[in-house]
């Protein structure tokens, strides 16, 4: 059986949050595209349909801010998974597209992971590393 591993989108224009939350999901057996904008993000996944999660900022330059973005996403791909976060930003009640999780900064690691795995449907293995069960719900 072949193996999907999950491809994640992070859109945040802060590097060393970028890194920090790069490697922890590349560790763990992700897939991940980088972008530094809202503008290369939307291109990034009209090009890319195998894009399942979106993890973006509110506040990132280009054309949309996170929020706007992860409609858009919504809008493009309904069964993408969507996380926002910001150490700002706290939306209300309806401000999230539908089916979207929010990630107040700071954040570790471990939490994002977390959240993300059980979104993926992927789960620790014996070695600590994901296991990856994507695959088999689609």
């Amino acid at each position: 059986m072949t193996v999907i591993n999950p491809v994640v989108l992070i859109v945040e224009d802060e590097p060393l949050i970028l890194i920090h939350s790069r490697l922890a999901l590349e560790d763990a057996g992700f897939d991940v595209i980088v972008a530094g904008d809202s503008d290369e993000a939307l291109a990034v996944i009209g090009r890319r349909p195998d894009v399942t999660t979106l993890f973006t900022d509110v506040n990132i330059p280009g054309a949309l801010d996170g929020l706007a973005l992860a409609e858009a996403a919504r809008r493009h791909h309904p069964a993408m998974a969507i996380f926002v976060t910001s150490g700002i930003y706290r939306p209300e009640s309806g401000a999230l597209p539908a089916g979207a999780h929010f990630l107040p900064k700071p954040y570790t690691g471990a939490q994002v992971l977390r959240l993300m795995r059980a979104d993926a449907g992927t789960e620790d293995g014996a070695d600590g590393h994901a296991v990856n069960t994507y695959a088999a719900r689609h």
